[in-house]
């Protein structure tokens, strides 16, 4: 038998079956909740302990709201008082668990009748607190006094609206306080390594959840299978000291901050989302007002370093490391030097295959020093959190890190006390262990600095240094540092722009004398991109801030520089993007020279043209001279374009433009030129939009299908189509085609939708060379197994279902009231087709997994004929059932007509006719697993339906 008739046969046969099904053991399983005992409006996760089960269903009692579920557990809602039931059922099995709801009354946050703890809050108000700072207050109170657990500290501070940047502001203004007994009896004593009683409880528990977070989110991937692409290595880098801190130092002031690793940002930000679901789940606070925030490195934004020069600050900061096998789970520490390592060797490997991952930039000043005056505003200055120590420290290492990337870049201090000063305190508050000796070090510096003398207290039976200076000190320390901050930044602006000044001339002299500079060429080009790129990215990020004149002088420096170079030296080498719209538009044209198509030939034309009109202009107003598409298309494709009296007319205004903006008398007379042109273009554009639109309407109209999407973005839907083609070939070029063009969700007929499919593969077909339609049949072949599939209802099926109605056995689940009348709800428990029994639920959850393994089978390879005859079979083989089914489900899936329509065609050979059988079987299985479960549901409506006809009740229910 042909492969072709064997796909015919697939789509057009019956293998519908519903078996009779064994009932399946129930695994050992476990329901595990937070808490047991919650209150009206709390919410709480329920993990189910469980091997695998198949085909999870949670429900609950209305004592409870379930907000999300899955296989892995529900979050629930307290809704009304009393003890709910969670239930979860799968395949073969359920367990259940009781919660106790309490009313309103109880919900108030606990302990709310201690007097000593209502006290304390009522003099933390006295001193000024308002409401939200003062409850903080009390909280910490009673976390010191263990009438108060961590846990439901953070309860009681989510349900109050706060964060821990809240709580630092309590913090401050209790350090700050004349009156220390208060602050004692709120915080505890201060330990000798700096932190509190009522710290070390609250944070070390802070931590243990974020550790146990990030172990969740591990696990979670590694049990779905998702591993980085491209054999790129995952890492999870703890920035800081949190990781490994003594917890009696651990104090609010710091936070914890770490990253998910990889060459494959898309999984390292896929696992920062996972982790913010997973961290408000446990603590009740997402993870900016938990102070435990996670990066995607690479991908970071303005809460933490920006840019390439923010990459390479976070990269030299990564000291505790774990490398992390998404196969197994498995750990293995990993110290600077080996993730360094780990990342270049992959970056290099990717580049010599034509991929360009994100990087560290070499030289990061200035725009790490302009990221640290950034932040020295936005988090110390600006907000005024922290206590007076605290903002004299993390003050000095902003400085610190500043000073040091500005001795990189072979600059020096302005000030060289002020370096020292800010070295010395970061040295202190990084040092292990933190001792009283290097807290009172660290007071007697910042007394030294600020002109003001420390003095000792008795503090619970033990002599303290404290600090005398107070929030105008602090003002003006802070006001020096930024000036020092900016400062750097213009000796880190003045020593790059020097340098790559000195640089260029040398390159400038080594060409006059004959020697070979290619290569330092655009190494030296890159570094002034990156430079200029990395200012303007501050610039935009300051927010108006005032930058130094002359960041912004020397940026206009280095752009000249970059002209200079490329009216010298030649334009730059071709980026990634100019590289695929150069293999693109060739292959467009290449199939154009062999077979042409007006519709192509248009979309060619038009994309080429607003492409060269583009680079002209970036050329003409941007920081280098940018290569255009009409020169580094291969000559030999040009010929179908200039055979079109348009294009051939716009090429010759391009050269002019061009010839234009190389004389600076003429300068602005290219302007106005390029103006013209792009108007020009920009009619082109649209009048090829239109033309393309007709087209693919007329086309639908002859297939008698629905109408194709309007689209007017032709650049940008070309640049997709060019996307796709680099990525995935003809297939990729063929799917976006249909994803971009066709509606697949439009509620429509069938029928309808099918010869709109069939219309799009005849659009395909005159877009794409004849030897590429095997390759593009293949990749809509994958596409459409993934859309949305239909069953029709028709007649003959109505009365197939009659027949197994008529015998069914149903069960009544509960009943529901609407208004005045009672609704059964009922479960099929049996159906008989020709007096055999068929338990539909239990085979239905098990043919979702079979069809789920059979559409990876055909994925991955190739379908086992063998295997795939002993498990589908059934009652599909009765002739009365096959005549029913054959007329309406094989025949009315518009994906099914679509592969048939492909694999018909000519071009389509013996291999990938074979290959779009197989396709075709899966999608079959498929339509008709989705017909078992609408059959189910119609039963049961049906059912309902006729009991509360038979008991009056319909009338009630409509009037």
């Amino acid at each position: 038998m042909s492969s072709q008739s064997m796909f015919r046969r697939i789509v057009l046969s019956v293998t519908l079956f519903l078996a009779l099904l064994a009932a399946l053991p129930a695994c050992a399983a476990k329901l595990i909740p937070d808490k047991t005992a919650i209150a009206v409006g709390e919410t709480i996760y329920i993990r189910l302990d469980a091997d695998l089960v198949i085909g999870i269903d949670w429900s609950a009692s209305p004592e409870l709201q379930i907000l999300s579920s899955d296989s892995k557990g529900a979050t629930v809602k307290g809704a009304a008082a009393g003890t709910a039931t969670v239930t979860a059922k799968w395949l073969g099995g359920k367990k259940s668990t009781k919660i106790n709801v309490g009313d309103v009354a109880a919900a108030k946050d606990s302990p709310e009748d201690d007097k000593e703890a209502v006290r304390m809050e009522g003099l933390a108000r006295a001193m000024g607190m308002p409401d939200l700072d003062a409850r903080i207050a009390r909280m910490l109170f009673e976390v010191n006094t263990g009438k108060r657990s961590p846990k439901e500290f953070y309860d009681g501070l989510a349900k109050a609206g706060g964060n821990m940047f809240d709580v630092i502001k309590v913090r401050s203004r209790l350090v700050d306080h004349p009156d220390q007994s208060f602050t004692r009896q709120v915080m505890g004593p201060t330990f000798s390594e700096n932190g509190t009683p009522v710290e070390q409880k609250i944070l070390t528990w802070r931590r243990q959840e974020t550790l146990a977070a990030i172990d969740e989110v591990v696990k979670r991937f590694v049990d779905s299978g998702r591993v980085p692409a491209d054999g790129y290595a995952l890492l999870i880098s703890h920035v800081g000291k949190w990781a490994n801190q003594a917890d009696r130092s651990l104090t609010f002031t710091g936070d914890i901050d770490f990253s998910f690793v990889s060459n494959d940002t898309a999984l390292a930000e896929a696992m920062k989302e996972v982790y913010a679901e997973v961290i408000k789940r446990r603590t009740g606070l997402d993870p900016k007002s938990l102070d435990s925030v996670c990066t995607a490195h690479g991908k970071a934004g303005l809460e933490v370093y920006i840019g390439r020069h923010g990459m390479a600050f976070a990269e030299e900061q990564m000291k505790i490391n774990e490398l992390v096998d998404m196969n197994t789970g498995a750990r293995t520490k990993q110290d600077l030097d080996q993730v360094a390592h780990q990342l270049t060797s992959e970056r290099d490997l990717a580049a010599s295959q034509g991929k360009e991952l994100p990087k560290p930039v070499l030289n990061t000043e200035p725009g790490l020093s302009m990221e640290m005056a950034r932040h020295f505003q936005h988090d110390i200055v600006g907000p005024k959190l922290f206590d007076v120590g605290n903002a004299i420290v993390k003050a000095a290492k902003y400085l610190d890190r500043s000073y040091k990337a500005l001795d990189k870049a072979g600059g020096q201090p302005a000030d060289s006390g002020m370096a020292e000063f800010a070295r010395r305190i970061t040295e202190l508050a990084n040092a292990k262990p933190q001792t009283r000796a290097t807290r009172d070090e660290t007071l007697r510096l910042i007394s030294e600095q600020l002109g003001s003398p420390a003095r000792t207290v008795w503090d619970m039976g033990t002599n303290k240094l404290v600090l005398t200076i107070d929030a105008a000190a602090v003002e003006r320390f802070h006001q020096s540092a930024g000036r020092a901050l900016w400062d750097t930044v213009r000796q880190g602006s003045n020593a790059r722009t020097n340098e790559l000044d000195g640089r260029l001339r040398d390159l400038l002299d080594r060409q006059s004398k004959g020697d070979k500079v290619d290569e330092d060429v655009a190494k030296l080009r890159q570094e002034m991109v990156d430079l200029v790129d990395m200012v303007e990215a501050e610039v935009k990020a300051a927010h108006g801030a005032d930058i130094p004149i002359e960041v912004h002088t020397n940026n206009a420096k280095v752009r000249a520089m970059l002209d200079t170079l490329s009216k010298r030296f030649g334009v730059k080498n071709l980026s990634p993007d100019e590289l695929k719209d150069k293999k693109f538009v060739e292959e467009l044209l290449k199939a154009e020279m062999a077979h042409p198509d007006p519709s192509r030939l248009k979309m060619i034309a038009g994309y080429v043209m607003e492409r060269t009109a583009r680079a002209a202009e970036l050329s003409m107003a941007g920081v280098e001279k940018t290569n255009q598409l009409l020169d580094f298309i291969d000559n030999r494709y040009m010929g179908p374009l200039r055979g079109d009296s348009d294009f051939a007319e716009f090429e010759a205004e391009m050269r002019q433009v061009q010839q234009a903006a190389r004389d600076p008398r003429l300068r602005a007379d290219s302007t106005t030129r390029l103006g013209v042109v792009k108007t020009k273009v920009a009619s082109t554009i649209k009048n090829t939009n239109l033309y393309l639109n007709e087209k693919l309407q007329a086309t639908a109209a002859g297939r008698q299908g629905m109408k194709f999407m309007m689209v007017y973005g032709l650049v940008d839907e070309m640049q997709a189509y060019r996307d796709a083609f680099n990525d995935q070939g003809w297939g990729g070029f063929a799917t976006e085609v249909f994803k971009r063009r066709i509606p697949f969700g439009s509620a429509v007929e069938s029928a309808v939708m099918g010869n709109t499919l069939r219309a799009g593969w005849d659009v395909v077909t005159t877009l794409i060379p004849p030897l590429a339609l095997p390759e593009a049949a293949y990749g809509l072949g994958t596409m459409i197994g993934t859309q949305a599939r239909s069953t029709y209802w028709s007649e003959q099926l109505a009365l197939f279902t009659d027949g197994l109605y008529a015998d069914a056995i149903f069960k009544l689940e509960e009943v529901q009231t609407y208004e005045g009348a009672k609704v059964g709800v009922y479960r099929l428990v049996r159906a008989f087709h020709n007096e055999m029994p068929l338990d539909l639920h239990r085979f239905a959850e098990m043919r979702k997994d079979q069809v789920e393994a059979l559409s990876k089978e055909v994925e991955a390879g190739h379908v086992n004929w063998q295997a795939y005859k002993n498990n589908f079979n059934g009652l599909t083989e009765w002739l009365d059932v096959d005549a029913t089914l054959k007329a309406n489900l094989a025949a009315s899936d518009p994906a099914l007509m679509l592969l048939e329509e492909m694999a018909s065609h000519p071009a389509v050979g013996p291999r990938l006719m074979e290959r779009l059988a197989e396709k075709g079987l899966a999608r079959w299985e498929q339509v008709k697993l989705g017909y078992v479960v609408k059959l189910i549901k119609h039963l049961e409506d049906r059912k309902q339906a006729d009991d509360a006809l038979g008991r009056g009740m319909l009338p009630d229910l409509f009037a």
